[in-house]
């Protein structure tokens, strides 16, 4: 036999109610050319005997088990262990529609990466109470070279941000040795797919489909990102590490204006949210306008990024403090008005 035509990396942890589905949206699209690779990651739960089932099962299944070390080191061990042409990125609590690798198939022939649309689907007591449909607004295709003027709009419908919504080119990921950075925890998808499209030719053709055919799960507790961004000096590390991956993209791609301002709007964003939760806010304050760097950019910001790029620009501590106190105040009256209406 040839070279495999699909590498499915699965990076698993305590999702053992979960993995038959992904699973079985997987497998009945492939066929003996195709494998996924299941990478647990330390579960606790039976997890990763769940994977030694279907790889026992399954001769095109292969099961990696490492202790806890997170989803990028589980991807990375993925991609070392590949061997198909294609590679996908699936988590192994989402599915995939039917249909898809047989699209890819056709219009990754010739192409650096095929997009396709997602449907975030929210749950509640294992019960779907709605989904989100984030897809680019019609099939079509760029080269690498026109990226710049459908950068921002690409971009708005996640279609540059997740890793789990594209099929990408198994020879550049290995030649370039492309790896997930395992010192970031927030946005490292979108700093892989912006590496890797660093390294294609200005002619590379990137194919874009409208359906959605990743299904996402989320639940409310997974909804809220404050969760995700109390620890302020992880989230600033994180965030220096994301610069690394817009600064390389620049360089072949887009140019500085576009790239800082997408930057900056994604690091005022987490700012804020953080801000808005903290417990120590005059800390968070004065650690934010200490430590976080954001360049000066053309576009002019509106709203809460203003105010915070403002702050931060002009070392305005009080301003910041002050600003972040009223919006606290203005979200609680919001929240006292919703529940005297819900009575």
């Amino acid at each position: 036999m040839g070279q495999l035509r699909y590498s499915i990396i699965v990076p698993v942890y305590n999702k053992e109610e979960y993995i038959a589905p992904c699973m079985d949206s997987l497998l009945l699209q492939m066929n003996e050319s195709d494998e996924i690779i299941l990478v647990d990651d330390g579960s606790a739960d039976s997890s990763g005997k769940i994977c030694d089932e279907y790889a026992a099962k399954h001769s095109n299944v292969k099961v990696i088990h490492q202790a806890n070390s997170g989803v990028s080191r589980a991807r990375n061990k993925g991609i070392k262990a590949s061997e198909g042409q294609y590679l996908l990125f699936i988590d192994c609590d989402d599915t995939v529609d039917d249909g898809l690798l047989e699209e890819a198939s056709v219009l990754m022939q010739n192409s650096l990466m095929m997009i396709f649309g997602m449907s975030f689907d929210y749950y509640k007591d294992e019960r779907l109470i709605r989904n989100e449909i984030l897809s680019y607004t019609s099939d079509c295709r760029y080269t690498k070279k026109q990226l710049e003027a459908a950068f921002l709009e690409l971009f708005e419908t996640n279609s540059l941000s997740s890793a789990c919504n594209k099929v990408f080119l198994g020879d550049i990921i290995r030649r370039h040795q492309i790896e997930f950075n395992e010192k970031m925890y927030l946005y490292e998808d979108l700093d892989y797919v912006l590496r890797y499209l660093s390294y294609a030719e200005d002619d590379s053709v990137i194919e874009i489909v409208k359906h959605p055919y990743y299904h996402y799960r989320l639940s409310a507790a997974q909804a809220n990102v404050n969760s995700r961004i109390s620890d302020l000096s992880r989230l600033i590390s994180n965030m220096n590490e994301l610069k690394k991956g817009f600064a390389m993209f620049e360089k072949t791609s887009v140019s500085k204006d576009i790239t800082e301002t997408k930057y900056a709007e994604i690091y005022l964003d987490l700012l804020y949210h953080h801000l808005i939760s903290s417990s120590k806010l005059k800390q968070s304050v004065e650690t934010i306008l200490s430590k976080a760097k954001i360049d000066e950019t053309g576009i002019k910001f509106e709203g809460n990024r203003k105010v915070l790029y403002e702050c931060i620009q002009n070392k305005n501590a009080a301003g910041l403090e002050k600003y972040i106190r009223q919006r606290r105040l203005k979200r609680q009256i919001r929240q006292t008005v919703k529940k005297l209406i819900g009575k």
